[in-house]
């Protein structure tokens, strides 16, 4: 990659709102953009030149560590959607995209935290509205209306 190149997709990476990170075999962060920065309530310095255990005690007994190792050992791509708990507690959503390359893997995020919690909230209302539901007529308006909730969630469908 030229100089001029290498330039440009780390502009394009630093702009993107879309978090973009790169780990190395040894599970060493190697890049980060401003968006994975502010996706995990961080800095570049508690991240870069580290591994993901030290950054993020505890995460190699999560399920997200399982994807994050068949990617980097069978050499697969895995999307998933990851719930996040903050230290604080606060709670956010990632669709998740990891890529395995040479040394190691690439993972793009997006946040989808106000997707989740609208998909609550809206499944709340859907329970409260079938409460109120008496006729044969209504219940079959309810259930296509799940039923499209449930398209719009698979993963082919979904919109970023």
């Amino acid at each position: 990659i030229s100089t001029d190149s290498e330039g440009l997709l780390h502009q394009v990476f630093d702009q993107s709102s879309a978090g973009f990170q790169i780990i190395d075999r040894n599970w060493k962060y190697v890049f980060v953009n401003p968006s994975v920065i502010k996706q995990g309530k961080s800095s570049e310095n508690e991240l870069l030149g580290r591994t993901m255990m030290e950054a993020y005690p505890g995460i190699e007994n999560t399920s997200l560590f399982i994807q994050l190792k068949k990617s980097m050992d069978e050499k697969a791509v895995v999307r998933m959607d990851n719930h996040f708990i903050y230290p604080d507690g606060t709670k956010g959503w990632f669709k998740l995209f990891i890529h395995p390359w040479s040394d190691g893997i690439m993972i793009f995020s997006f946040d989808i935290t106000q997707h989740k919690y609208n998909e609550i909230d809206l499944n709340f209302k859907i329970e409260e509205l079938e409460t109120l539901v008496e006729t044969d007529e209504l219940k079959q308006k309810v259930a296509e209306i799940k039923k499209m909730l449930a398209d719009i969630n698979k993963p082919e469908t979904a919109i970023l």
